[in-house]
């Protein structure tokens, strides 16, 4: 349906893979698993849409800029945000739900979504 981008058609699978390894394998408990970790490295999603506060002047803990097909999302301590596996993992499972959710609302919209 070309829906998502190679990218996040990617990003979705690679969390998919990860969400089964944490539901079926008891010995990959945690996102501290070397294997879990290193494939949480893989998103792209994340990379792209989560950076510094546009406007460093800014006080706000974060500005999220949530709106069209290219969210974003400005974080002080976006660097070791970026660094957790954890975060990686839900924030690429988040862009892919928003995205997703926006294409929902505006049918006739530009594709791919995310």
């Amino acid at each position: 349906m070309r829906l998502l981008s190679d990218e996040a058609y990617k990003d979705l699978t690679n969390v998919k893979n990860i969400r089964n390894d944490l539901a079926h394998k008891l010995d990959h408990d945690s996102f501290d698993v070397p294997s879990i970790r290193d494939r949480c490295k893989n998103f792209i999603l994340v990379d792209r849409h989560v950076g510094p506060i546009p406007n460093a002047g800014l006080d706000a803990t974060h500005v999220a800029a949530a709106s069209g097909p290219n969210p974003y999302l400005g974080l002080p301590d976006y660097q070791q945000k970026l660094s957790d596996p954890r975060f990686r993992y839900t924030m690429t499972a988040q862009l892919i739900s928003y995205a997703l959710g926006e294409g929902s609302e505006n049918p006739a919209g530009p594709l791919p979504l995310v």
